[in-house]
């Protein structure tokens, strides 16, 4: 029994690290695309309204700008990753790297997207993460990770629809 514990363990690893592993969070803003994509695009100000990602950034999102993100975890650890915004595509998707070790060890994929539904904005954000480290810190960090993209969307629906709150 065990041996078939280890072997599906090990299977498992191996294809997120083949295909990597994702965490992802989605919610509905009953607001236009541009005024959900105008509170997304000014990171420096996300920790006005959201307690768990704190960006440091020079002016505004630009691709091969360095950020630097302290994230307060549910758990109480707090981390801080040097990032680079590789995707800005205007009022549609946001994506950033990070960039604190070798893409073959860890490389992420984090986005924000944005999307048109009727009477609003679907708000999706994720995060891909691969290579030998990936399935580590999605089965120990994966929970706190996906629980932080719940908050901030919760969050980013509450500061745009008041009335959508409890």
């Amino acid at each position: 029994m065990v041996k078939w514990l280890l072997v599906a363990l090990t299977v498992r690893a191996a294809t997120i690290m083949a295909f990597g592993a994702t965490l992802e969070a989605t919610t509905f803003v009953p607001k236009p695309r541009a005024q959900v994509w105008g509170v997304v695009a000014k990171m420096s100000e996300w920790k006005r309204w959201q307690p768990v990602f704190d960006v440091a950034i020079d002016g505004a999102p630009a691709v091969d700008k360095q950020i630097t993100f302290t994230c307060n975890w549910s758990s109480g650890a707090v981390d801080v990753a040097n990032e680079k915004i590789v995707r800005v595509e205007n009022r549609r998707r946001l994506c950033w790297d990070w960039q604190d070790g070798p893409d073959w060890l860890l490389a992420t994929d984090r986005c924000i997207v944005l999307s048109d539904e009727a009477k609003g904005t679907v708000v999706h954000n994720y995060e891909v993460f691969s290579g030998p480290l990936a399935p580590f810190v999605y089965w120990f960090r994966g929970g706190v990770i996906a629980d932080g993209f719940e908050t901030f969307n919760s969050r980013l629906r509450c500061k745009l629809a008041p009335r959508e709150c409890k």
